[in-house]
């Protein structure tokens, strides 16, 4: 079987899938260089080269085995990283906290308000998003917060700067377009102060996620629709906000060989997201093996 169609037998099969992912979770409590090669090939269809990466998931792969320290541990912590971005000046893009919590039964939800989002502080895909206080079930909620908190997330796929962050919940502001949906995502991909590359993704409302790339000067690149140019410019417009994200990106970002800046736009406001040093793990296939390449080459690892 090639590495391609074993990717596609993992879409379908729910039996090889959990398979594979008993498979991973074994070879990253053995073996975390292995388990990142073995990843790597099925998931990009080609050998993880660590002594001399040159695609852009090569070095992602590369920065995770030799760039660590408490700073990047600090600002991958969705509380800590706001000391770091007022530090650098920028207190007023940061979204409203409305409470930090140990564990979920501290969390007294008749004094928050009727929106709001939860979320834990130690990893990817922990959120809770409450739209009406009164349809929320507080017991479910509770639960699943406790569960998260429990888990050392980074391990599978080797997410190191996870590791030793202090876990909590918090619960911020409950933020929505100017059509009462989910804003777009805005995500620039930095180089020691320097944009390389700009991600704006939309369609989290219905699901159907959409990932179009541009450069600093907003030329586009490539997408993963089959969208016309002139359907993609109607959707995803130039905003006067792109330059004023790539200047804070570029600020953001001198400390750091590689980080992604996630912001969103509402309002006209800039809203900061999080700092982000291994987009899906350095398993990114939302863009071509050409973008992968040309991308890779703008990241400096000296």
């Amino acid at each position: 079987m090639s590495y391609a169609s074993l990717k596609e037998s993992l879409k379908k099969s729910d039996i090889i899938e959990k398979s594979y992912l008993i498979l991973l979770k074994m070879l990253y409590s053995m073996n975390s260089k292995i388990a990142v090669k073995f990843e790597f090939l099925i998931s990009m269809g080609y050998s993880l080269d660590l002594k001399n990466p040159s695609t852009f998931n090569e070095k992602i792969q590369y920065l995770k085995f030799n760039e660590k320290g408490i700073l990047i541990t600090n600002c991958a912590d969705k509380i800590l990283v706001r000391d770091y971005i007022i530090s650098k000046g920028y207190r007023a893009i940061l979204n409203d906290i409305l409470g930090v919590y140990d564990n979920a039964e501290q969390i007294n939800y008749d004094l928050l308000p009727n929106q709001f989002a939860l979320k834990c502080n130690h990893g990817c895909g922990y959120n809770i998003i409450c739209k009406d206080k009164s349809q929320l079930n507080i017991e479910e909620a509770n639960k699943k917060l406790n569960s998260w908190l429990k888990e050392k997330f980074g391990v599978l796929h080797y997410e190191p700067q996870y590791f030793n962050i202090n876990r909590k919940i918090l619960c911020e502001k409950y933020l929505e377009s100017e059509s009462g949906g989910i804003m777009n995502d805005y995500k620039l991909y930095c180089s020691q102060g320097k944009v390389l590359m700009i991600r704006v993704i939309t369609g989290r409302e219905d699901h159907d996620l959409k990932k179009y790339h541009f450069d600093k000067n907003w030329n586009f690149l490539e997408s993963n629709t089959s969208e016309s140019m002139n359907e993609i410019q109607e959707k995803v417009k130039y905003t006067e906000k792109i330059n004023e994200i790539i200047e804070i990106s570029e600020n953001l970002s001198k400390d750091f060989k590689f980080v992604r800046v996630d912001f969103y736009v509402i309002r006209n406001k800039v809203i900061f997201g999080e700092l982000t040093f291994t987009p899906t793990g350095g398993f990114d296939t939302g863009f071509t093996k050409e973008l992968d390449i040309w991308l890779g080459s703008q990241i400096d690892l000296n």
